[in-house]
């Protein structure tokens, strides 16, 4: 993957990181509102332990979301291995997708999330088809449900650092 486009994902991350630390004991709802970009997939893991679990994923501006569950084995995001579990596509209301579990084993999971015809392939390598524009979901999750924060990637505060001095020099050299 081109670094670039790393950055890019990075930053889209780092944008979402305060929305997206959340613990549910059995029968609470957690919600996070997130993005899926052009041509990608967005990743949400979690941890479920045990019992019930209802995953809902409505489109804001995503105008179809698909989801597919998949174990998470500890392979990186853009080569998945864990076995894909549960897919939906258009179970909840409208173009939404729902999937619902009775007694779910305990484990760590990735929601896996794009627009219609989601494959496979896009869900192991996080490069998708459709959508051709960024697009926003809300995901719910209700069940003994664990969503960690995601973590600020290591070049991100000089990455921040680099453009704040490129700023002053600027404003500097105008002055």
């Amino acid at each position: 993957m081109p670094m670039y486009r790393m950055m890019k994902i990075a930053l889209r991350g780092a944008a979402y990181a305060a929305a997206m630390m959340f613990a549910a004991s059995a029968a609470q709802a957690v919600t996070i509102n997130g993005l899926v970009p052009a041509n990608g997939v967005e990743y949400i893991f979690f941890t479920h332990n045990g019992g019930d679990l209802t995953i809902e994923v409505n489109g804001v501006t995503l105008a179809d979301p698909m989801i597919r569950v998949v174990i998470d084995d500890g392979s990186p995001v853009g080569a998945l291995t864990g076995n894909i579990v549960a897919t939906n596509d258009d179970g909840g209301p409208g173009l939404n997708s729902l999937l619902t579990g009775t007694n779910v084993a305990a484990n760590n999971y990735i929601l896996a999330i794009g627009a219609y015809f989601l494959s496979t392939t896009e869900v192991r390598s996080g490069v998708a088809s459709t959508p051709d524009t960024d697009g926003t979901f809300q995901a719910i999750f209700t069940g003994n449900v664990t969503v960690p924060s995601i973590p600020v990637p290591p070049a991100l505060p000089l990455l921040v650092g680099g453009a704040g001095a490129l700023i002053l020099m600027r404003r500097r050299r105008a002055a």
